[in-house]
């Protein structure tokens, strides 16, 4: 009897002892900001929007240790809008944001689920504004749909990504996403590469997407339809390539960054082709960072149908104060030129849904969205806290 008791301890140590290994964080963003927006519609309105310097999220992460170096790791992270308390998600998903379980060790890490592209990532290392939402790049990255870009077209469905660890400065990325639509497993396909390096003062990225249908695993239609046709054709077929590069000057970070992305559809009558173009820099201001962009956007059709085409310019400027390490208070301003813009559908800033780019007033003041080309301007307060 007393051995039997005995082994019982150990095996109750034993077991304490694993699950010590385990370690699991909850963390999350909450961010909301009074906006303003004017437009050349005549239209203005004034809103509380959700997750204007980074989106609102609850997240949970963890790892466990399984002996030689190897790790369990995994990450749920899901998005909210602050102003309303509802889900980001249009398509009812719970974890929206990203939801992956994989292993580690030193020969890199190994993911299954839905998750970031290479595009994501990169994007955000060399904007100004890291992605936010009246950021220059993201205004016009979001009106583009391309999915090298800090949104959801960056997040991946049904996807394997396999990541090094970074040696000597460098890391690489490849993600391949399975289409499993009925029928047709090429639908909806998808696979990209990342290439980082980063050494001193100087930081690099390259990133190459292809995506067969959609534009990501839980938004429907495809981007060659919204850039030359008013009805989206699911069979798309779209090629992204993207160039990014930091420098650190100590007094001032310069960023500058090129995207070129080539669309053609199945059965269509021609491509379409988008050419985007940032520059930005962060500069310390007193006990804060200004913040500064501004971005091109060049859309060439050459759809025999439609013969859309067009072009258009956002800058921005932003300021932001750290109150402490989780909490900033912010300030920022976005004027948007799309006039270029010649032919129907329209660029649409601030349309309802969570992809909502720089007019910043969204689900609840779609009348504010530019359409049919046009310009506006966006000036958001807020405060961003971080756990």
């Amino acid at each position: 009897m007393q051995k039997k008791i005995i082994a019982l301890a150990i095996a109750g140590l034993a077991s304490t002892a694993a699950f010590a290994q385990t370690n699991v964080q909850i963390y999350g963003v909450v961010d909301a900001a009074i906006a303003y927006v004017n437009n050349s519609q005549g239209r203005d309105g004034m809103a509380v929007q959700s997750g204007v310097l980074a989106g609102n999220r609850l997240g949970f992460k963890g790892t466990e240790d399984l002996g030689n170096g190897l790790k369990a790791v995994f990450l749920l992270e899901q998005g909210f809008n602050l102003d309303d308390g509802s889900n980001t998600s249009t398509t009812g998903q719970t974890f929206q944001r990203q939801a992956w379980v994989g292993l580690s060790s030193n020969a890199g890490t190994v993911s299954l689920g839905r998750q970031y592209a290479p595009g994501y990532a990169a994007f955000l290392k060399h904007d100004a504004l890291a992605g936010a939402l009246l950021s220059a790049g993201m205004t016009l990255n979001t009106a583009a749909a391309n999915t090298i870009a800090g949104n959801s077209n960056a997040r991946w469905n049904n996807s394997i990504k396999y990541a090094t660890p970074v040696m000597g400065g460098f890391q690489a990325e490849a993600i391949y996403r399975a289409g499993e639509a009925s029928n047709d497993f090429a639908s909806n396909e998808g696979y990209g590469l990342g290439l980082a390096y980063a050494g001193g003062p100087v930081a690099v990225n390259y990133v190459f997407h292809h995506t067969d249908g959609s534009a990501s695993g839980s938004n429907g239609g495809n981007l060659y339809g919204q850039f030359v046709n008013s009805t989206p054709d699911t069979g798309a077929i779209r090629d992204e390539h993207f160039i990014g590069a930091t420098f650190d000057a100590k007094v001032m970070k310069i960023m500058a960054s090129a995207q070129f992305a080539e669309n053609q559809g199945r059965g269509l009558d021609g491509r379409s082709s988008v050419e985007l173009y940032t520059l930005g820099a962060i500069v310390p201001v007193g006990k804060g960072n200004l913040h500064a962009n501004y971005g091109y956007l060049d859309l060439n059709g050459n759809d025999r149908k439609n013969g859309a085409s067009g072009a258009g310019q956002s800058y921005a400027v932003a300021y932001t104060y750290g109150l402490s390490k989780r909490t900033t208070l912010y300030t920022a301003v976005n004027y948007t030129d799309l006039a270029g813009r010649s032919a129907a559908p329209s660029y649409a800033l601030g349309a309802a849904g969570a992809s909502a780019a720089a007019s910043v007033v969204s689900a609840q003041n779609t009348a504010n969205a530019i359409n049919g080309g046009g310009n506006g301007t966006t000036v958001g307060f807020g405060v961003n806290h971080s756990f």
